[in-house]
């Protein structure tokens, strides 16, 4: 709570980052169903909602930044009084690996939703969920010693783990809430046997993420063991 008293707009970025998640967590949620022999309904309207969703959250994340740097408040009072210019909005999208690599993911996201639009090609859409994956890591803490190391790469196996299996799930129910045909039971035993080594890929990925985390900051902040708790509540 002290932490989110002192900067008032890590919530905003918090959320951000979850829509942002959620765009990508989507693609290949629709994809792994179409490997499966799956292809749900309304793609047009997914791209739509995947792109609205990836741009919000990365709007979120870049205003949260550039507000906190106009004017790093201590009390949640003054929310949305700090003045943000076009300099800075510019600084801190062509000078900082941060926007850049925002900047990237939202150019990736709109090409992958104009491919997921107009068709399928798998390999070209592939590369750019690989992207689009590489570009979010690049941007969380996992970046901070470079993007040469091992724990970076293994945040992004773990990322890239993660989303495909909660994005396959998510596409699910709502398929069936939107009036679609329910996936026959054949289709749900193949990705059962997807989803079960994908998931323990998750636990292996993320066990050793928080082993090199913690070997790189010689322990772990409490913020960072917050989060972690939060992640296995939604997990359980």
């Amino acid at each position: 709570m002290e932490e989110l008293l002192a900067h008032a707009h890590l919530l905003d970025g918090t959320l951000g980052r979850a829509l942002a998640y959620t765009a990508v967590a989507v693609m290949m949620g629709l994809r792994i169903w179409q490997q499966l022999g799956v292809t749900l309904a309304a793609r047009k309207v997914w791209a739509g909602i995947v792109w609205g969703l990836g741009a919000i959250g990365a709007l979120m994340v870049l205003h949260g930044i550039l507000a906190d740097q106009a004017d790093p408040f201590q009390s949640p009072a003054r929310m949305g009084n700090s003045v943000i210019t076009w300099q800075q909005a510019s600084d801190l999208l062509m000078h900082t690996h941060i926007g850049q690599w925002w900047m990237a993911y939202l150019l990736i996201l709109t090409l992958a939703c104009l491919l997921l639009y107009h068709s399928s090609g798998p390999r070209a859409f592939l590369m750019l969920l690989a992207g689009l994956v590489i570009a979010l890591s690049a941007t969380a803490h996992a970046a901070e010693q470079g993007l040469w190391t091992v724990l970076f790469w293994v945040d992004v196996a773990h990322l890239a783990l993660a989303l495909s299996w909660l994005g396959s799930l998510m596409v699910l129910p709502v398929n069936r809430l939107g009036g679609q045909a329910c996936v026959s039971l054949p289709a749900l035993r193949a990705y059962s046997r997807f989803a079960l080594p994908v998931f323990t890929g998750i636990r292996f990925t993320g066990t050793l993420r928080l082993a090199l985390q913690f070997a790189v900051d010689k322990g772990l902040a409490w913020t960072y063991l917050g989060v972690l708790l939060i992640k296995m509540l939604a997990l359980t």
